[in-house]
């Protein structure tokens, strides 16, 4: 499981063993289908497409010939004080307590 991005594509495995191929610049969706895991193979499977194998390399996935996906790190929040903060002190600068 896990988003992964390999330069303009990104690569969704979902938990219920589904995957989902984007163009990373447009949104389009370029595949979907199921994914299995072996050792240190995925096989991606769509229907009327032939299968697609990648290779794990640490976190990484990679096809001959693509650019290795790598997982997306989460972009930490840019959020100074957690949103029920904000929402408490909403008032106090209008003189409200």
């Amino acid at each position: 499981m896990g988003l992964y991005d390999a330069g303009l594509r990104t690569l969704l495995l979902d938990a219920s063993g589904g995957f989902t191929l984007e163009d990373r610049c447009t949104g389009a969706v370029l595949a979907t289908g199921e994914y299995r895991a072996a050792g240190d193979r995925v096989m991606l499977t769509s229907t009327g497409a032939a299968p697609i194998v990648l290779g794990r390399d640490r976190d990484r996935l990679i096809q001959p010939g693509w650019a290795a996906f790598a997982p997306l790190a989460s972009e930490p929040s840019r959020r100074v004080e957690p949103e029920s903060d904000l929402i408490e002190n909403a008032g106090k600068g209008a003189g409200e307590e």
